[in-house]
C-alpha cells in the first residue's frame, strides 16, 4: 500500500492538552498545517530530514500513543516534549544544578520527546509552519546530532526495560498460603 504525504493548508485537529499546557496557544494557533503523514507510511527521521532541509521553522505535532511536539528553527531543532514531560518555560531562567544550564535542560526534554516518538509506527505527524518557538527558539540542535542522540537513547532505555519485570506483573500480598498450605518449604 502506498503511503499519503500531503502537502499545503489544512484543516486542524482537534487539541489535545498539551500545545495549551506547553506553548500556551491552542491548536489552530500554531499556525497552518503544511505537511501532514502517517509515520507508518513517512518515517518521523524522514519527514524531520525534509523540514529540516527546507530551513522551516514551525511545530511538528506527533499524535499517536506517545504524543510529542517537536519545535523547529530555521531547520534546526529548537526543543521537543511530551505530554509526560513538558518543558517548563519559566524554569529556564533559572535551571537547576542538575542541568547546569538551559541548553542542556532543553536538550534533555527534545532527546526524551523524540526517542519516544521514534518508536510510534502508528502516529499522525502534521507539521504546522510558524515563527520559532519564542522560548526555545534561543537554541539550536542539528538535525542528524539529536537524531543519532535520540536514538543512543533508546538504546539505552531497551536495556533497562529488558531486564526490569514487566509491567503487566502485579504482586499482591496475602496472608493466607495458596491451596491450602499451611507452610512453605
Amino acid at each position: 500500500m502506498l503511503g499519503v504525504l500531503t502537502f499545503g493548508v489544512h484543516p486542524q485537529s482537534v487539541s489535545d492538552d498539551l500545545e495549551e499546557r506547553s506553548t500556551g496557544r491552542t491548536d489552530s494557533e500554531l499556525g497552518p498545517v503544511a505537511l501532514e503523514a502517517e509515520l507508518e507510511d513517512f518515517p518521523l527521521d524522514v519527514l524531520m530530514t525534509f523540514i529540516s532541509a527546507r530551513g522551516h521553522s514551525g511545530v511538528l505535532r506527533v499524535e499517536g500513543p506517545r504524543p510529542a511536539l517537536l519545535y523547529f528553527a530555521d531547520g534546526d531543532l529548537c526543543g521537543g516534549e511530551t505530554v509526560d514531560t513538558p518543558i517548563n518555560r519559566n524554569a529556564l531562567t533559572s535551571v537547576s544544578p542538575k542541568y547546569g544550564d538551559a541548553r542542556s535542560l532543553v536538550e534533555d526534554h527534545l532527546l526524551t520527546a523524540l526517542a519516544a516518538v521514534l518508536v510510534a509506527g502508528d502516529s499522525l505527524a502534521r507539521f504546522h509552519l510558524g515563527a520559532p518557538e519564542p522560548v526555545l527558539g534561543r537554541f539550536r540542535f542539528g538535525l542528524e546530532g539529536t537524531l543519532e542522540a535520540a536514538r543512543e537513547r533508546m538504546e539505552a532505555w531497551r536495556a533497562i526495560a529488558d531486564v526490569l519485570p514487566s509491567t503487566q506483573i502485579v504482586l499482591h500480598l496475602s496472608h493466607d498460603l495458596p491451596g491450602g498450605l499451611d507452610r512453605v518449604v
